[in-house]
């Protein structure tokens, strides 16, 4: 699946680069006239028809190995789906075509093909694998719902800028030359694609680059007046981006959920917090995989933090390396029972 997919996707992926190269700069989203994505969705049917193919063998080998080995084990199997299935957003269910081309076109843009050509075929053949046999499997053992924080420093910014320049970091499609370098030099990298008014509670697809594979999730901007979940920081909170990462997408090795926010300390430091509510079980290769999370995140946390520094033109900020401590940042405590739900409507 990995060579095929390789080289199958090889041909779109080019036309992709070539139409990309000629979008105007900056622009919000890449243009994709109904023509072109039409002739992409034929081309890749026969590509697409075979990963579902290869989903269903992967379901059929976990279920015929999964069931007796869960019995003789006893694993309660029942739990596991019931914690699985409250990840099963209605929203996980799949995207519109005309946003997989325009977020593989803005991904190529941002990585440049040669780097994304790389990755291609992680998302089709090692991701799914990953997940539904290691990550998420409910027959090999007990699952649960496990939290984790990563943040940076201190940005030197205030609430409304910095979250101006993330919106725009991960909302736009294609940058100015300076910044999109900048953003190809980072370990990470996501576009959430801005909603238009008639879509601000739509999840849409979002593309993350993450080193060593390239993953497809559920994402929105936040939505007004809905309150961030609580994870223990004290100040208030911006809540910045949401992402779903359902059971039933196939494209994000991870089950659960995460949010982006912009947290005011009672202290009047301004800092980014990425907190993640993800399913897994207690063997290796899952815990590794959210491990990666964390690791992944010690080295973009400083990256950030300099992009927004620069980006917002701020005489007074030094450019420096980042610190040892910004670079490491320590792990906060695992919020209470009682902050385990997701963020709430505000009711005024």
């Amino acid at each position: 699946m990995h060579v095929v997919g390789w080289l199958y996707l090889l041909p779109s992926l080019l036309c992709s680069s070539f139409h990309v190269s000629r979008v105007k700069k900056p622009s919000e989203e890449v243009p994709v006239s109904r023509s072109l994505s039409l002739v992409l969705a034929l081309a890749n049917l026969p590509l697409l028809l075979l990963f579902v193919c290869y989903l269903l063998a992967i379901a059929v080998v976990v279920i015929l190995v999964g069931l007796p080995y869960a019995a003789l084990r006893r694993v309660p199997v029942r739990d596991n789906i019931r914690l699985l299935r409250d990840n099963c957003e209605v929203s996980s269910l799949g995207w519109r075509w005309s946003d997989v081309v325009k977020g593989l076109m803005a991904m190529i843009y941002r990585q440049d093909l040669a780097e994304f050509l790389k990755l291609t075929p992680t998302y089709l053949s090692v991701v799914p694998l990953v997940k539904y046999v290691w990550v998420a499997n409910p027959f090999l053992f007990k699952l649960d719902s496990q939290f984790t924080n990563q943040w940076t420093e201190a940005i030197g910014l205030d609430v409304d800028t910095t979250a101006k320049l993330l919106r725009e970091n991960v909302g736009v499609a294609i940058h100015e030359a300076d910044s999109n370098e900048r953003i190809d030099s980072h370990i990470f990298s996501a576009y959430y694609p801005l909603p238009k008014p008639d879509e601000a509670l739509e999840y849409r697809m979002g593309v993350k680059y993450c080193g060593a594979v390239c993953l497809f999730t559920h994402a929105r901007h936040w939505p007004r007046g809905m309150k961030p979940q609580p994870t223990n920081f004290d100040g208030s909170k911006t809540g910045i981006f949401q992402v779903e990462l359902g059971f039933l997408n196939p494209f994000d090795m991870h089950t659960g959920y995460v949010e982006v926010n912009v947290v005011k300390t009672d202290e009047g430091a301004v800092l980014l917090e990425h907190p993640m509510w993800c399913v897994l079980g207690p063997n290796s290769l899952g815990r590794w995989a959210y491990k990666q999370v964390d690791e992944l995140f010690f080295t973009y946390a400083p990256q950030i933090r300099s992009y927004l520094r620069i980006e917002s033109r701020d005489e007074n900020a030094s450019f420096g390396p980042p610190s040892k401590s910004e670079s490491r940042p320590q792990p906060r405590p695992k919020p209470s029972r009682s902050e385990s739900s997701r963020g709430e409507l505000e009711v005024s």
